[in-house]
């Protein structure tokens, strides 16, 4: 099939790519995307571009899906783009967070690389990180690229880079240390860079994240360069509200020059120094005014008018069920109403001060907030009043990965698997662990144990807190990223 799209259907997957995704596809850009419906239809035998387009809009994760976004999206990008604002990281940004963690005793650094495209940009953090820590090796840092390509990033996991794709010059290649040769022209990446990133999927036009599922939460610095120049404003808008909501309070978010700096979130102010802009978080931004806001939406107050001199007695309503409790806050987790649901929560204990799952509830919230030490105690509380719960223990080992306990969090994604050894997340998240810790041959060992257990799932599941990932889609996911541990294996 190389057939013109007519008008109608064009506007129809137009339409599709930008409530899906937020992209607003350009008049310049039609063709391409011509072009990739006429590639999918082709490939996956659909006689009409309107049976592809049903397809796409009824399953999110199917396959032409995923190639049709791989070849309507840019994966342009290379090391240490934008000079300007490299100088700014490297000299201003970096160092002022690296100098404001010390005087705190806190050896962590969170970033996350939104767009991250193959891998580029974050890994040149990474490099300016490993130039400005003597200590680099002692440091905990999280720092994650998330993208809507799963070629993309495939490439960005194998971080195998030829000159283009680098471009410093032959002089850096050859003389930093960090690229090492390989066949075809092509350089890896030095593992002691590479091995401290980690990749994943994640949709900026969706409400999944902050997460602590996928690391988005509780983050110092946010770098979403050359993204927005893709979305319409109410998708900006929506993505600078989520933004704000998974920084840490001074947090700083970075665009490119070329994306709109005209945002109205009132979480931000709006900073220049010297010829860089830049969004930093106000403290305490966010939390306590969206509490206020959460409760006022979910609970109404009666007006009673008093007479003169009139004693009037206390009415105490009955508290809810705790099932009732629990189907209140059920929907505000789903939604990721973080400050919703907390307050809920809060409400709810004051009931029922000794039940396990609100305390789960209340570590999932805070975490997602950003308070992390706070999230750690709740988890602790729900641990002690129901100490056989699989699931809080693997929220427990996540939060203790935040915090750098890397000994402690293996304990309990390993006391998850004693209690459910069929727990496809905890065998995953055990091997992205061991990995973090150099221990590569038993990440893959892990790895390969959470692929097997989803074999034995429905394809088009949904996994369980990853929503809308499916078993079929994270199993390919894992596939990859084994092909890409082995691989390196074999250059070590």
């Amino acid at each position: 099939m190389n057939n013109v799209l007519s008008e109608q259907d064009s506007q129809c997957f137009l339409d599709f790519f930008l409530r899906a995704y937020g992209l607003n596809i350009l008049n310049h850009q039609l063709d391409n995307m011509q072009s990739a419906i006429n590639s999918a239809c082709q490939y996956y035998q659909f006689s009409e571009p309107s049976e592809l387009l049903q397809k796409i809009t009824q399953e999110p994760l199917c396959p032409e899906r995923i190639m049709l976004i791989e070849k309507i999206t840019i994966d342009e990008s290379y090391f240490f783009r934008d000079d300007i604002q490299i100088d700014f990281l490297r000299t201003r940004i970096l160092p002022n967070l690296i100098k404001e963690k010390r005087e705190l005793g806190d050896k962590s650094l969170r970033i996350w690389s939104a767009g991250c495209s193959t891998g580029q940009e974050i890994y040149t953090i990474t490099i300016l990180l490993h130039q400005l820590l003597p200590d680099y090796a002692s440091w905990n840092l999280h720092l994650i690229g998330t993208d809507i390509n799963h070629q993309s990033l495939n490439r960005a996991m194998q971080a195998e880079f030829n000159e283009w794709n680098i471009r410093t010059g032959r002089e850096f290649i050859d003389e930093s240390g960090y690229f090492k040769p390989i066949e075809g022209s092509r350089y890896q990446l030095k593992a002691e860079i590479k091995d401290n990133v980690k990749f994943s999927y994640l949709n900026l036009a969706e409400n999944s994240y902050p997460s602590i599922m996928d690391g988005t939460c509780a983050l110092d610095l946010i770098l979403c360069r050359n993204v927005f120049i893709y979305f319409n404003q109410p998708t900006i808008q929506a993505a600078c509200t989520r933004f704000s909501e998974a920084l840490n309070g001074g947090g700083i978010l970075m665009l490119s020059v070329a994306d709109p700096m005209q945002l109205e979130c009132e979480n931000f102010a709006l900073k220049q120094i010297d010829d860089v802009f830049f969004f930093e978080k106000h403290w305490g931004a966010g939390v306590v005014g969206e509490e206020i806001n959460a409760v006022q939406a979910n609970y109404s107050t009666t007006e009673i008018n008093v007479a003169p001199m009139t004693v009037q007695s206390t009415i105490v309503d009955k508290p809810l069920s705790l099932d009732a409790c629990k189907q209140e806050i059920i929907p505000l987790l789903s939604a990721a109403n973080w400050p919703g649901a907390l307050s809920l929560v809060r409400k709810h204990l004051e009931s029922y001060e000794q039940d396990a799952e609100l305390y789960q509830f209340k570590a999932k919230c805070l975490v997602n907030l950003g308070q992390i030490f706070e999230a750690k105690i709740a988890c602790e509380q729900s641990i002690l009043y129901d100490s056989v719960e699989p699931h809080t223990y693997l929220l427990y080992g996540l939060i203790l990965i935040q915090l750098g306990l890397l000994a402690d969090a293996e304990k309990a994604f390993r006391q998850t698997i004693f209690l459910n050894n069929a727990f496809m997340e905890a065998h995953y998240q055990l091997g992205q662990l061991l990995l973090k810790k150099g221990q590569k041959s038993m990440a893959i060992k892990s790895i390969q144990n959470a692929l097997d257990l989803a074999a034995e799932e429905a394809p088009d599941r949904p996994i369980h807190n990853v929503i809308p990932l499916t078993y079929s889609h994270f199993s390919d996911v894992m596939r990859n990223e084994l092909e890409v541990l082995k691989k390196s294996q074999s250059y070590s």
